[in-house]
């Protein structure tokens, strides 16, 4: 993992986890999630992501981040990805969170499949029905019907499990799926636009709507997320991998304890913060701000992003990238209500969690670089396996001598040990590796080398 900080914690007293296990460690919650998933056979970075960003979704939209600069809080609206190769877990990770997180009916749940759609989720258009005596010289009696715009939700969580399906929905001529989830995800914009047609017009007001977002990536299609860079979307991801390096042998798994015994989330408890539907229908009707809750960071806290914006505007090489920033408030803000750790406030993020948040986050810049990487060299593979398999046999024997002899000199110098196909592959370049099985079939033919047990050996 990248030791470089994302977020300057040298204001609040504390220092950045410098390993996973002190991450795990710092919560007794934290520990037992940990255990839980092992148990599950599921990665516990991934079960964390996803069971956070079903919490954000329980999250009232009225609790908000203090405007530590500029003049506007900003909402706790969150997005995280997940990626794995197929059946590498993501759906196995999101099946444990949804077992410690459950949604209640007022919470909407489902994949937009554009961005027309979105608003939708949280408002819809009634009609009201009534009998008026009608201005004019008859006096006829007419019925009058008009239509306002009412709240079906103030709470969604939108699982986009299959990131091709979304690409294809944003891929289609005119799509704005891209551009409104920018919107959703910020949260301090109004959602929708304005039509000329006033039953197609669907607008959530600014800070009155919750949204929580995870996506499913392969490496393979990672550019479907990565490739919108210049709208900002990839930045406000939190992604984590859905691997698990020390999972335990079968026989050593942890016992599953029932999350009951050892999980402290109760979801009633923002019961005390949430608004309801009468406010916020006369917050569409009548404009009527909600009273808004502000989240309680550690004193360090605004100086630190002060500071470093202070380095932004004067463009200093070692400011931090924005949307880290806002995505580590935002992560240990939800730490914090996910753990509730502080049953008398639980608004209160402690100097602990911003040492959580800030370890998540700078994993996940190391998990898009990783991705990218593996998406890089996966390309680069089949472009050089589809040029070596258009040479013709003369073409291709210098080569696979080239390898051969490759694979001669790996072994003579590994002794009596034997060697894998991946260290093969580690030794070889690139460019030629598409050849090391047609190096490895003459060899065997030359009884130079044999195999045994996975392994490559000299010939005796």
């Amino acid at each position: 993992m990248s030791s470089t900080p994302v977020f300057d914690l040298k204001p609040l007293g504390v220092k950045p986890f410098e390993s996973e296990r002190e991450f795990w460690d710092s919560s007794s919650t934290l520990k037992s999630l940990y255990k839980y998933a092992q148990a599950c056979s599921a990665s516990p970075h991934a079960v964390l992501v996803c069971s956070l960003a079903r919490v954000c979704a329980l999250v009232p939209p009225t609790i908000v981040i203090p405007p530590f600069i500029g003049g506007c809080p900003a909402t706790l609206n969150f997005a995280a990805i997940t990626i794995g190769e197929p059946g590498g877990g993501k759906g196995l990770a999101m099946g444990v969170a949804k077992e410690l997180i459950q949604f209640p009916n007022t919470v909407w749940s489902g994949q937009p499949a554009s961005g027309e759609a979105i608003p939708g989720v949280y408002v819809h258009y009634e009609v009201e029905d009534s009998t008026g005596k009608a201005d004019n010289s008859e006096g006829e009696k007419r019925e009058r019907n008009r239509r306002y715009l009412k709240y079906s939700k103030a709470n969604a969580f939108f699982d986009i499990p299959e990131v091709r399906e979304f690409a294809g929905n944003s891929n289609r001529v005119g799509s704005t799926l891209v551009p409104v989830l920018v919107k959703l995800i910020d949260g301090t914009t109004k959602l929708g636009c304005t039509t000329k047609c006033e039953s197609n017009t669907l607008q959530v007001p600014e800070y009155g709507y919750r949204a929580a977002i995870v996506v499913g990536v392969q490496p393979a299609n990672i550019r479907d997320i990565t490739s919108h860079d210049g709208t900002g979307l990839p930045q406000r991801f939190l992604w984590t991998d859905v691997f698990d390096l020390d999972a335990p042998e079968v026989a050593d798994l942890p016992e599953r304890t029932a999350p009951s015994e050892w999980l402290p989330f109760k979801a009633y408890a923002f019961s005390q913060y949430a608004c309801s539907m009468r406010d916020l229908d006369s917050l569409l009707e009548n404009g009527n701000g909600l009273h808004r809750y502000e989240l309680s960071y550690p004193k360090g806290v605004p100086e630190s992003v002060k500071q470093n914006a202070r380095k932004k505007l004067r463009r200093e090489d070692d400011a931090k990238h924005g949307h880290s920033q806002l995505l580590v408030l935002k992560t240990a803000a939800i730490i914090a209500l996910f753990l509730q750790e502080d049953k008398a406030n639980l608004l209160n993020v402690t100097a602990k969690n911003m040492q959580q948040a800030e370890w998540l986050v700078r994993q996940s810049l190391e998990t898009v670089k990783n991705g990218l990487d593996e998406y890089t060299q996966t390309k680069n593979a089949e472009t050089y396996r589809q040029e070596y398999d258009a040479k013709g046999d003369e073409e291709k024997e210098p080569i696979i001598q080239n390898v051969a002899n490759s694979i001669i000199r790996k072994l003579e110098n590994n002794g009596n040990e034997g060697i894998t196909l991946r260290d093969i592959k580690r030794a070889i370049n690139e460019r030629r590796r598409p050849a090391i099985n047609d190096a490895l079939a003459a060899l065997k033919r030359r009884k130079a080398i044999q195999e045994k047990d996975g392994k490559y050996y000299l010939t005796k």
